[in-house]
């Protein structure tokens, strides 16, 4: 089953392409994330998702640019930490919160 990003339809590849449990082969997205949104009476959201015809309501997937979008939003107040390793074939930073193989081998 493929699975496309919620903001830009670009197909999504599973970091594990054979694992046997849909449900974590769905929300480990190759270099994108995966959120799950509750909502709840009065909420925001009160019940996301259920009308438009989603798979999972309440969760989206985001591919690696579209997460940049949305982290560069949310990381001044957040601070994340951690990240990826880099997109890029090159080992160049694709992101601020990606490593490269280099910075991987100096720890």
């Amino acid at each position: 089953m493929s699975k496309k990003c919620t903001s830009c339809n670009q197909e999504l590849k599973p970091v594990f392409e054979n694992f046997p449990f849909t449900f974590h082969k769905l929300l480990q997205i190759d270099s994108g994330i995966s959120f799950i949104i509750h909502g709840g009476y009065g909420e925001f959201f009160d019940s996301p998702f259920e009308k438009d015809g989603y798979e999972e309501p309440g969760n989206f997937n985001l591919c690696h640019d579209c997460a940049v979008k949305v982290f560069e939003i949310l990381d001044p107040k957040l601070k994340f930490k951690g990240g990826h390793p880099t997109i890029n074939e090159d080992d160049s930073r694709c992101c601020k919160w990606c490593w490269t193989k280099e910075e991987m081998e100096i720890q």
